[in-house]
């Protein structure tokens, strides 16, 4: 079942699957179709997210497992909407809770869950031969011994030895059992020994395992617990004997425990990006890819939910046959389906990032994606590029970096392959060098070569990844290896230049099935995967985790799915990329906001604004670092003055932050307010300084400088520590608020164009939690709080009367028009389906400020949509002598620019006017036109149909023609 529209829902223990329930008549009332459900399979333990997966077969008990979830979808069905569900076929967590995992480490490669991970077993590293890295400690593995920090404990209701490390477990393995027992000379202790060493001699099967463990427990539970207890203290750090023997036990682990820090460098099974508590599952594999979807399944024919988004697609070893095989299985359970009434159609996107001018491809039988790219697209609309060169030059002077943004996106995938992702790069280096040896006529291609190649070669890497299998590389992927080898090529010295060339044939250029041995089929096969399953995390890490904090030209194009470099999209390249979609994904998600954005929706459309007046805001910023000057802090020992903190990038961010992120309303004088504003932003600044990975970051925290920052916010905002709410306002302060009042109107018609755009656009709407209000949110956590719903509707279904529009107009602050807005539309996808799934139309504008809006015509051949969005209006609404209250242009700034209507329409049409589906009113066509003072004199936004409308007292009822 295709959706009309979703609402992207964060599930967590402070917002369960009953609690959703409880709301579905306010979802319902808005216009929405399907909630999109974050992952609901078992995660760990408070986990505020749901990535992190412990178990497949069940719904998690902390949200209020199946029983909730069965509420949950008899409520939706009541209402006739569904449910879509968020699953992660690409990891789960490495966690004692996780029985896969625990069952690994106690058993290692002979573990039947050994071949689910993603897990090098033969590792170059002796020590890691057989044995799994297990980089969990806080601090070195010498340090966590010595300090007794390292514990063996006894599970009394599971019978199970593990190493205890604060609120950590490691199952110890069972062979282990009898030398634990065995030291003991009770002979309760004795006993249970003499029944594990026949276990750990391989004599006995798991069933006994199993048996010999309840023994544990029936023993404890008689009175034993002393005995065992007395048993483990010989395994104590107390004593240097109990320390070495804890050391030797531990050695004889399948696991190696090792500081956190050394993941990047000596780990040997596939993290989730840089996560080391995510591992990579083997979903190529058909017991993996059963065991992880018997639920989903189960789910799906029983109708529980109607579809997937599948998370991180591109960490699968083979994105295309995945995805080919759950659609397979899906409509397979069609007859059950419609058993119920339920369409056998399942709806299946990907989470995928598409760099510029990249399609998802059609084999991969999907739906599309999850609407990074309209995220992209519109708000790039919004920014006016005559902003780029004067803002390029600000961030340049205050910055003092000359380097280009692409010369700095390459630095910081150097970094990240020097220094994060080590392992994974050796990996790749290993198994190619593999298929240097494997031939004679490569035999002496060196280790040495092969290194500078393929990091030359990753540095210039465009996009996200390659698509190669065993047959070849996809011809779509041709252009962004030949960007990648000819950037590779030119840092490359001559003598390294053929190397270059025989990876280009080895990661694919070459069809692996055409070596001439089947090892080096099979060598060529995993070097592929090898090197497109690490392109996805260090396209991320060094582009989205890195280069976004340390570029900071204009933070509102710092976001996923989007290219700094890029400051804006014309209108017409706007249509190209709607027509694109019509025609290749037409049921692909149309985001704004999601769980993973730098920046709320409404926090990019107020930067936006900054790009139409980049010298009135270099002005304000450069007067805001003169007033600040006296409150940086000097770091000492650099320098004769030292090093100011925050530095001058940092700061410069920090105030487009502030700008972006002030709330409506918010009064300089308000340190109530103040204060949780800047708590939020010291807590993004710090993120973003981390992140950056240039004054500080997360493996070596630079504390000074990240609380002299912080101090900053605060000194510069008039925060002082305890002191009372009063009515004083600091100068900088109240210079913001008075900023702000100067664009924030003009912020919020970009807010109100960004919705109607993603409302009507060729694809399906997708709401974020909490953003049908607004969403002035930062990244997260900022963006995952939990969002406080209103008691009672307040928004009509369909359109309202103009008295109505005048009151949300001078309400604007409390976002209730953004809510009706999204309402009004979304009754109008619901009266006319067929217009939203029928043809996508340019118009075309003329006038004098034809360039401040975007039209376009949605229509199935009978009835016709006409939408009209304001874009760059900063200008039309006045200056800071006279700052603008409302979000509306006066209809007479407007003259005489209009909207030309296509000749099919006006044949089409059987009156002069349109109804206008946001008020209870008609809007005249004047010339084959529509003049945008008649159409824009209320909103800044209109949405017209060429439906007549009968309003009843809530809702539009549309008739036909």
């Amino acid at each position: 079942m295709t959706p009309r529209a979703t609402l992207r829902l964060q599930f967590r223990h402070e917002f369960k699957l009953d609690d959703a329930t409880r709301r579905l008549d306010q979802f319902a009332a808005l216009g929405l179709s399907h909630i999109y459900a974050s992952p609901l399979q078992r995660a760990r333990e408070g986990s505020t997210y749901g990535y992190d997966i412990v178990d497949y077969a069940n719904i998690n008990p902390e949200l209020g497992g199946e029983l909730a979830l069965q509420r949950l979808v008899s409520g939706l069905r009541e209402r006739g909407m569904g449910l879509i569900l968020d699953i992660v076929p690409n990891h789960m967590a490495a966690s004692y809770e996780n029985n896969w995992w625990r069952q690994v480490l106690e058993g290692g490669n002979s573990s039947p869950y050994a071949d689910y991970f993603d897990i090098d077993w033969q590792s170059a590293d002796p020590v890691l031969q057989g044995k799994v890295l297990a980089p969990f400690l806080a601090q070195s593995y010498g340090e966590a011994l010595a300090s007794g920090d390292l514990k063996l404990r006894v599970d009394a209701g599971s019978g199970a030895f593990f190493i205890e490390y604060y609120t950590q477990r490691f199952p110890v393995a069972l062979r282990d059992y009898a030398a634990i027992l065995g030291g003991s000379s009770e002979a309760r202790c004795k006993r249970l020994a003499a029944l594990f060493a026949d276990l750990g001699a391989g004599k006995l099967n798991n069933r006994y395992a199993d048996e010999a463990r309840r023994a544990v427990v029936s023993e404890i539970a008689s009175g034993a617990g002393p005995v065992i207890a007395g048993a483990i203290a010989q395994f104590s750090s107390e004593t240097a004997e109990g320390q070495a023997r804890l050391h030797r036990l531990l050695e004889r682990q399948h696991y190696r425990l090792a500081w956190w820090r050394n993941a990047a460098e000596e780990i040997n099974w596939r993290r989730f990006f840089e996560v080391s508590d995510l591992i990579g599952m083997r979903v190529d594999r058909n017991d993996v890819f059963r065991d992880q979807h018997a639920l989903i399944f189960r789910l799906y024919a029983e109708g529980m939910i109607d579809g997937v988004r599948v998370d991180h697609v591109d960490g699968l070893a083979n994105p295309r046959l995945y995805c080919q095989q759950l659609r397979e299985q899906l409509e397979a359970l069609a007859p059950r389906r419609e058993i119920l009434g339920l369409s056998p159609t399942p709806y299946i996107i990907v989470e995928k990032i598409l760099s510029d001018d990249e399609l998802l491809p059609a084999n991969w039988q999907v739906d599309g994606n999850t609407g990074y790219d309209f995220m992209d697209e519109v708000s790039s609309v919004l920014h006016d590029e005559r902003g780029a060169a004067p803002l390029e030059a600000l961030w340049r002077e205050l910055s003092q970096q000359q380097h280009t943004f692409k010369e700095g996106l390459h630095a910081a995938r150097h970094q990240l392959l020097t220094e994060h992702f080590v392992a994974e790069f050796e990996a790749a280096i290993r198994l190619l060098h593999r298929i240097a040896r494997s031939s004679l006529s490569t035999r002496d291609v060196s280790r040495g070569s092969l290194r500078r190649a393929l990091h030359a070669l990753l540095v210039c890497f465009p996009t996200y990844r390659l698509y190669g299998e065993k047959t070849g590389r996809q011809a779509a992927d041709a252009p962004a290896l030949e960007v990648a080898l000819e950037g590779a090529h030119s840092m490359l010295r001559a003598s390294d230049h053929a190397t270059l060339a025989l990876l280009d044939q080895w990661l694919g250029g070459e069809a692996p099935a055409m070596a001439t041995t089947e090892f080096e089929v099979e060598l060529r096969c995993r070097a592929m995967i090898k090197f497109q399953q690490l392109t996805p995390p260090l396209a991320a890490k060094s582009l989205e985790d890195t280069v976004f904090y340390r570029y900071g030209r204009l933070l509102s194009r710092n976001e996923v799915g989007s290219n700094p470099e890029r400051l804006s999209r014309s209108v017409e390249e706007f249509h190209e990329c709607n027509l694109r979609r019509q025609t290749s994904f037409p049921h692909s998600l149309l985001a704004t906001a999601s769980h993973d954005h730098k920046r709320g929706e409404d926090t990019r459309a107020r930067l936006a604004v900054l790009s139409e007046i980049p010298q009135v805001w270099q002005a304000a910023a450069m007067r805001w670092r003169a007033i600040n000057a006296a409150l940086r802090s000097q770091r000492e020992g650099n320098g004769s003055d030292g090093d100011e903190m925050p530095d001058a990038c940092d700061e410069y961010m920090l105030y487009q932050m502030l700008v972006a992120a002030w709330p409506p309303g918010l009064q300089p004088d308000d340190l109530n307010g103040l204060r949780e504003l800047a708590a939020r932003l010291a807590d993004w600044q710090q993120k973003a300084m981390r992140e950056a990975k240039a004054r500080s970051d997360w493996m070596m925290p630079n504390t000074a400088y990240e609380e002299a920052s912080r101090a900053f916010i605060s000194n510069a905002l008039g925060l002082v520590e305890g002191a009372e709410p009063t009515t004083f306002a600091s100068a900088f302060a109240k210079d913001v608020a008075a900023f702000v009042t100067r664009i924030e109107c003009a912020g919020i018609i970009n807010s109100l164009s960004q919705v109607l755009l993603r409302m009507t656009c060729p694809g399906i709407p997708d709401l974020y939690q909490g953003t049908d209000r607004w969403d002035f949110s930062l990244v997260d956590p900022d963006n995952r709080r939990p969002v406080t719903y209103d008691e009672q509707i307040m928004f009509e279904g369909g359109c309202v009367t103009c008295d109505c529009a005048a009151r949300l107009l001078e309400n604007w602050r409390d976002g209730r028009i953004k809510e009706q807005l999204i309402a009004s539309t979304l009754n109008l996808r619901k009266h006319l389906p067929a217009v939203f799934e029928g043809a996508y139309v340019p118009l075309e504008l003329e006038g004098p400020h034809a360039q401040h809006a975007i039209a376009f015509a949605r229509h199935d051949g009978e009835h016709w949509v006409v939408v009209i969005a304001t874009r760059l209006s900063a200008n039309l609404l006045g200056d800071s002598n006279a700052p603008a209250s409302l979000p509306r242009i006066d209809a007479a700034l407007w003259e005489e620019t209009r909207v030309r209507l296509p000749e099919a329409l006006c044949i089409s049409m059987r009156r002069e006017c349109f109804s206008d589906a946001l008020l209870r009113r008609e809007v005249a066509t004047v010339e084959n036109g529509i003049r945008l003072s008649d159409a824009l004199d209320i909103f800044p936004i209109a949405l017209l149909t060429s439906a007549e409308m009968a309003p009843t007292d809530k809702n539009v009822k549309w008739k036909s023609q």
